[in-house]
């Protein structure tokens, strides 16, 4: 038998964590954070649109300030977050700040442009903006990356160096073979929209005319020059090679440490760390049960129990307390005894507890 899965350890955020932080950033802060736990189908976030009305009552709660904190963690997501998040966060404080502990990648990244400043722990990570898109295509779904597409034009006109427009058509028609058109037009206004949206963000504090060329150089790095969406950026060529050396801010060893346990926590909080095992937690509800005393009611014998789990997606936390994205799986065994794993009911946000600044 394979060994008992352990039990979550399910505890309050310490009032220590954001009495750190808020010293520590000298800020008021609030933690968004979505999931990196494998595997990704079952347990990974990505920033969405639907988060904008729960941080916003956090946001509410927390009123106008001078600073805000915002610790960012997660892989990514919808394009439509970025501008709106922002905007709202610098609302509510006239100075914003972006944490990033482990990863704030591609629309991650696009948040962070919008912050004065950007503190990163040594081992944290930023990445190209430039996104892929998925398309239904005749009932199959087919992703394309807005770099890959475009770098096939540009292979064509200034590698290979085909000028001849006869030879340029029969290329472009190669592609509209590959890529449908309606979709090259989508891949299109999706680069345009990354290119505005990241000169529009930087923009909210960089404002001098004469720094706008070094706008153009970070949103051209960010969008097109790094060549793979793939690549890390860490702390130090953030500030050295894209551009961002004013606001990539070194950390105080206060300020490091503060950061460390808020990453900490949030690998706690998303299970990030741990391995999922069905198997072994199958195992756990298969146990023999505590024996009953005459006359109370038993189970089925024949009957296999189930293990109904809750996958913590993302959160948002602030002083006013936790919402979570919650998804609930049911794992059984199927036919041949091979798992199955379901999801239960509709995922939601949901108030997973108040108030654990002051609890």
């Amino acid at each position: 038998m394979a060994p008992r899965a352990q039990k979550r350890r399910t505890r309050k955020s310490p009032p220590s964590l954001f009495d750190e932080l808020e010293h520590a950033f000298d800020a008021r802060a609030i933690i968004y954070a979505t999931g990196t736990r494998n595997p990704s189908n079952l347990f990974s976030g990505q920033i969405a649109s639907d988060v904008l009305p729960v941080i916003g009552r956090h946001l509410d709660a927390i009123g106008r300030v001078e600073k805000l904190a915002l610790v960012l963690h997660t892989m990514g997501g919808s394009l439509d977050a970025p501008w709106p998040l922002v905007n709202m966060l610098r609302y509510h404080g006239k100075d914003l700040y972006v944490c990033v502990p482990e990863f704030a990648l591609s629309a991650g990244t696009l948040i962070a442009l919008g912050a004065e400043k950007i503190f990163m722990l040594p081992h944290a990570f930023l990445s190209p903006v430039d996104p892929t898109g998925s398309y239904n295509i005749e009932g199959k779904q087919q992703s394309y990356s807005v770099e890959d597409v475009m770098g096939y034009v540009d292979f064509v006109t200034e590698r290979v160096g085909i000028r001849d427009q006869a030879a340029l058509v029969q290329s472009l028609t190669q592609l509209t073979q590959e890529v449908k058109a309606t979709i090259l037009g989508s891949i299109h206004r999706t680069r345009s929209l990354i290119e505005r949206l990241g000169t529009n963000l930087l923009q909210l504090h960089i404002k001098e005319i004469e720094d706008q060329k070094r706008v153009e150089k970070i949103v051209d790095m960010l969008t097109h020059s790094l060549f793979t969406h793939q690549h890390m950026i860490p702390r130090r060529e953030a500030r050295d090679v894209i551009g961002l050396d004013e606001v990539v801010d070194a950390l105080t060893p206060q300020q490091e440490k503060a950061l460390r346990a808020a990453r900490d926590y949030i690998r706690s909080e998303l299970q990030c760390m741990e391995p999922f095992d069905p198997e072994a937690l199958l195992a756990d509800a298969e146990s023999p049960a505590p024996e009953r005393k005459d006359g109370d009611p038993t189970e089925d014998p024949g009957r296999k129990p189930d293990h109904v789990i809750d996958s913590k997606r993302a959160f948002v936390e602030s002083r006013d307390g936790q919402d979570a994205f919650v998804m609930k799986y049911k794992i059984s065994r199927g036919p041949g005894e091979q798992i199955q794993i379901k999801s239960v009911g509709v995922p939601a946000w949901l108030r997973v507890r108040p108030d654990p600044g002051r609890a």
